[in-house]
């Protein structure tokens, strides 16, 4: 009797793990905002339309970095201005009171930044290290763990690749300590082959460099790995307190 292939079997086991997770996940998914009906629905109203979604999200991300009004309408113009989609009727009545002048731009740019921060308060740990150590806190002590991701998504220059670099190192350099100070939790931070790490933090690779380039899979890779390095740094601590992943984005 022919016995079954060991890859054909841990396959299978995968996907029955996988398909009970989702379904739990599913049967959770409808209470997660059950508190919040107004984000629930704004948010399922964003998911009708890909390529809407795709630039509201880029249109988040870049949103903290912009320094006023007037930068502000110019990327709500660009990223969603002259685009069809659930947004486009509000945008179209937004950027006709930026039109207007000087008061309108701030209002448009004002109640912008409100509604992300509203938004956001349901899925950002926060906006500095401090803030997001905080978070990761709070979450441990419901017997849960994360990762955390910086938001950001295009790198398009080394200045942007550089300050990507910066933010990882800050990161990590302060939870690190701040981490030790936390209680420890026998479900979380140990496993039978040893001690797990208190602060996980998933880097984007492609966030490190703007030359992912097929042509030259080499050149990107050592660009990337001189980027990483100081990130994952000297294996200097007795007990874990920071991990660091990586991760590609298509």
């Amino acid at each position: 009797m022919a016995m079954p292939n060991a890859s054909a079997v841990s396959e299978a086991r995968i996907h029955e793990i996988g398909r009970d997770l989702f379904g739990r996940v599913r049967g959770e998914a409808a209470g997660f905002l059950a508190g919040d009906r107004l984000t629930a629905g704004l948010l399922a109203w964003a998911m009708t339309d890909e390529d809407a979604k795709l630039q509201l999200f880029r249109f988040v991300d870049v949103l903290p970095a912009l320094g006023d009004a007037a930068e502000t309408v110019r990327h709500l113009r660009d990223y969603l201005g002259d685009r069809p989609g659930p947004f486009a009727r509000f945008t179209r009545a937004g950027l006709f009171v930026a039109d207007l002048g000087w008061p309108g731009r701030h209002a448009v740019a004002g109640l912008l930044r409100l509604a992300v921060r509203y938004l956001g308060r349901h899925f950002i740990a926060g906006a500095t290290p401090a803030e997001a150590g905080r978070a990761v806190r709070r979450v441990r002590r419901g017997g849960l763990t994360a990762t955390l991701d910086l938001l950001g998504e295009a790198c398009v220059s080394d200045d942007e690749a550089a300050a990507y670099q910066a933010r990882y190192l800050a990161l990590v350099e302060q939870l690190s300590p701040a981490a030790r100070t936390w209680h420890a939790h026998a479900g979380l931070d140990a496993t039978p082959w040893g001690a797990l790490p208190r602060v996980n933090v998933s880097v984007k690779l492609s966030a490190l460099s703007p030359y992912f380039d097929p042509i030259d899979p080499a050149g990107a890779a050592d660009v990337v790995k001189a980027r990483l390095r100081p990130i994952f740094g000297p294996p200097r601590r007795t007990v874990p307190t920071s991990r660091s992943t990586w991760k590609t984005t298509g």
